[in-house]
């Protein structure tokens, strides 16, 4: 396993690694010359923590774009990644104080701070046992996250993709 890469696609393509793991909208850029396969689909919600309320009741949107927020990014000025497509999908702003280049740590970012996040359900839902998080709908339309698998187009027959 390898942290993203800005060569990722030439790695694929020289078969360097096997198999990549990314959201398809983050993607489209690899998809034209690998084969893929859908691992699993997901909704994005936002967490907050519980520790320091920085609201109380509904999350709204006026509260959400007024707050502070922890944000993935995938190296640096890269626009690439789920969230930040979503956000420009639903013409949102967000006032990221916060940037990380691993998902993982933004619930212990948010836990100790008044900053938002967005992140799949299914990992929020797992890192509340270990973090004092609460999870939210977001206040604005969301788009599945879907995770899929890309390979090089040459490995298309090997079984193991099936």
């Amino acid at each position: 396993f390898i942290d993203y890469t800005p060569d990722l696609p030439e790695q694929l393509a020289r078969g360097t690694i096997d198999i990549v793991a990314l959201p398809a909208t983050a993607a489209n850029w690899l998809a034209r010359g690998a084969g893929s396969r859908t691992l699993f689909v997901d909704e994005t919600v936002v967490i907050a923590s519980a520790r320091n309320k920085s609201f109380s009741g509904a999350l709204t949107r006026e509260i959400y774009e007024a707050a502070r927020h922890a944000m993935f990014q995938r190296g640096e000025g890269s626009s690439s990644s789920h969230e930040a497509q979503l956000l420009r999908d639903v013409v949102l702003a967000q006032r990221d104080v916060v940037l990380v280049e691993q998902f993982l740590t933004l619930p212990a970012i948010v836990e100790a701070s008044d900053c938002l996040a967005l992140v799949q359900r299914r990992l929020a839902e797992r890192l509340q046992a270990s973090h004092d998080i609460e999870i939210h709908p977001p206040p604005f339309p969301s788009t599945p996250l879907e995770i899929r698998a890309y390979w090089a187009a040459p490995a298309e027959q090997d079984p193991a993709h099936g």
